[in-house]
């Protein structure tokens, strides 16, 4: 609703005050769940937290629809802290954060330390992590290399 209202990411809440009632009311929800998603990756789950991973891995994609209307540097840091981890719901869901973030922002370019993280798309073996991570290149690298990379994935998993 907000992205077809023509709602411009903003800063803050503050600048969210200029909006029409019904929209400011629909961005306190979103920043709501942000800042929820936000305490949910910043909460140190207990050793034999079953649902830790997932957890992260569903606030990250919170975060990637909140990202579409609010700058979250704090979240891009956490995301590049997860590609660096390998658990593997953790780096799907900051997978999922990067693809929405930066697509939201597709005059940004990549950092290189995340694009260097994003190297997990050669490494691992989830099909849906390489192809997440190579999707987050794209605008980096061509649709095309991002295609014979994912073929070179496949070649190397599925012989």
């Amino acid at each position: 609703m907000l992205e077809e209202a023509g709602v411009p990411r903003i800063p803050d809440l503050a600048a969210a005050d200029a909006l029409i009632l019904d929209l400011r009311r629909s961005i306190l929800i979103v920043a709501e769940l942000r800042d929820y998603a936000l305490e949910c990756l910043r909460f140190n789950a207990r050793p034999r937290d079953a649902f830790a991973g997932a957890r992260r891995g569903q606030s990250f994609e919170i975060l990637g629809i909140a990202g579409r209307l609010f700058d979250l540097p704090e979240a891009l840091d956490m995301a590049r802290q997860a590609l660096r981890r390998s658990r593997s719901q953790t780096v799907r869901g900051a997978i999922i954060f990067l693809e929405d973030y930066f697509k939201a922002r597709e005059d940004m370019e990549v950092p290189d330390d995340i694009h260097t993280a994003l190297s997990v798309a050669e490494t691992t073996d989830s099909r849906s992590t390489a192809t997440g991570a190579l999707n987050v290149l794209v605008g980096e690298i061509s649709d095309m290399e991002a295609l014979d990379r994912l073929d070179d994935w496949k070649d190397k998993h599925y012989r």
